[in-house]
This record gives C-alpha cells, sequence and structure tokens, in this order.
C-alpha cells in the first residue's frame, strides 16, 4: 500500500438550515471544521482543503463542491469527502417495490421552493461522485449523518436526521423510480470507500457534552493517533468507540464501511 502523494478534501457541516421546520444541529459547523484542520495537520505540506458551512452548503453549492474536489485531485491524490449534517429515509408505498427506499443528504436548503430537488438522493450523489473517480481511483467519502427516524430530543443525544411527516411534506407527490439504486445498492464506484456513521436505517447521533458527532469525535480521535495510519484502521477504530457508546446510552447506532474494491488506502 503506498502512501498518497496528498489529500484533497471537500468538507461539509450544515447546522443553520434555511427552512425553518428543519430542526438546526449543533455540532455539525464544528465537525466539518475540526475534520479539515485534523486533515491539514496530517503532515503533507501540499494538502488542499476546502470547507463549505451552512448557507455555502445548499444544493448548487454542493454540486459545485464536488466538481471542485473532481478538478483539483491528481491520479495518485486521495480525494477526500466528507458531510456533517442531516440525513433522510423516504419509502414510497405505492412504488413497484414497497420495501425499497431512497437515503438523502439534507443540504442547507432543503425544503426551499420545492420537493425532492431540494434533497440530494444517493443515486444523484453517486453521479455526481464519478466526476472524481474519472481521474482519480482514490475517493474516500466519510458521512456523519443518518438516515431513518424523527428529529426529536432523546435523553442524551439528538438525531440528525429529518422527521417522517417534514420528509412526507417536502416529497409529497413523490414516487421512487422503480429502478433507481443507490451507492450501497450498486456497490461502490471504481476506487470508492464509504465510512458511514451509521446503517442506512439508523441515526446518527450528537451526545451531549460532546463537542462534535458522536461518530465524527471518534473519527478525530482516530486522525490525532500517529499508529493509526489507513482509512480501514480509523474506521474501526471509531466504530469500536461508537458502538460502545451506543451500548451505553442504548442508541441505535452502528458505523457501516462500504469496502473500495481495490483495498485500503494510507493517509499517513
Amino acid at each position: 500500500m503506498s502512501t498518497p502523494s496528498r489529500i484533497v478534501m471537500l468538507s461539509v457541516g450544515i447546522g443553520d438550515y434555511a427552512h425553518p421546520e428543519v430542526d438546526d444541529l449543533a455540532l455539525t459547523r464544528a465537525d466539518a471544521t475540526d475534520m479539515a484542520r485534523a486533515v491539514m495537520q496530517l503532515g503533507s505540506a501540499d494538502t488542499l482543503v476546502r470547507l463549505m458551512l451552512d448557507g455555502q452548503a445548499t444544493k448548487a453549492g454542493m454540486k459545485a463542491g464536488i466538481d471542485w474536489l473532481a478538478a483539483a485531485v491528481g491520479a495518485d491524490d486521495v480525494a477526500l469527502f466528507y458531510y456533517s449534517g442531516h440525513g433522510a429515509r423516504y419509502t414510497d408505498q405505492d412504488s413497484d417495490e414497497p420495501d425499497a427506499y431512497d437515503e438523502f443528504l439534507c443540504p442547507y436548503d432543503t425544503g426551499v421552493g420545492g420537493g425532492i430537488e431540494t434533497l440530494i438522493r444517493d443515486d444523484e450523489m453517486r453521479e455526481w461522485l464519478k466526476a472524481i473517480t474519472a481521474h482519480t481511483a482514490n475517493l474516500v467519502v466519510i458521512l456523519d449523518s443518518c438516515h431513518s427516524g424523527s428529529a426529536i430530543l432523546l435523553g442524551e443525544a439528538t438525531p440528525k436526521e429529518l422527521s417522517r411527516e417534514l420528509v412526507e411534506k417536502i416529497l409529497k407527490g413523490y414516487k421512487r423510480p422503480a429502478k433507481a439504486a443507490g451507492i450501497v445498492q450498486e456497490g461502490p464506484l471504481e476506487g470508492h470507500m464509504l465510512l458511514a456513521a451509521a446503517e442506512a436505517h439508523q441515526s446518527s447521533y450528537e451526545l451531549h457534552g460532546m463537542t462534535n458527532g458522536l461518530f465524527t469525535t471518534y473519527v478525530l480521535e482516530g486522525l490525532a493517533d500517529a499508529s493509526i495510519g489507513t482509512f480501514y484502521d480509523l474506521f474501526d477504530y471509531a466504530a469500536d468507540k461508537v458502538n460502545a457508546d451506543a451500548a451505553e446510552y442504548n442508541l441505535q447506532q452502528n458505523p457501516h464501511r462500504l469496502d473500495r474494491v481495490e483495498g485500503d488506502l494510507a493517509y499517513r
């Protein structure tokens, strides 16, 4: 396993959403900022990082950010896309596949002035990421968001998700395309790995008293540990910690890794 020539990173954190019915999140801006700083501190002088927070991270802004990442990355570089914010999950009971779900990332302008087009569907993000994998076979996506449940306060933890009622309101009249499929269903793009904070049906949480989201807290710890130098090992470290906290606080959050066909990647 060779060390990449450099890391090129897009780090997105959204906590203050434009739509009045989308609950704000307390730690997502810190998540994206601290992840950007941690990657810059890994030691490569030519590491390139772009940070997008709140109103910068509209759907159009995020698409432009992905395009920037694709244009900036070289064949030997690692392209790293990090996102901390709301996620959503929706099933259309009238579709040809009643048990099928779409997963969404929620940009800053989610639900403003439209329906499905204001969210980023899983297979839409896959199409965006193809612009990156056309330039490098080293793509790492880290998502600290969730895809199910309701945005309510649960004791010591806040889930990073839209309520079912709000998702239905935004997606009124939406029918899932019969053959639509997201990143997980189709398997990874060439060179792509996914490090996710939770399984597709689970929530990702912010624990009270922490300065970062639960998953991101331990990803940051792992990045600061000089003995950890690959993304698989980083994920294993963070997942073990999250699983222990989830058991202690009775949370349904288990990080998920979608492996890169070509294997692990080193970052130091």
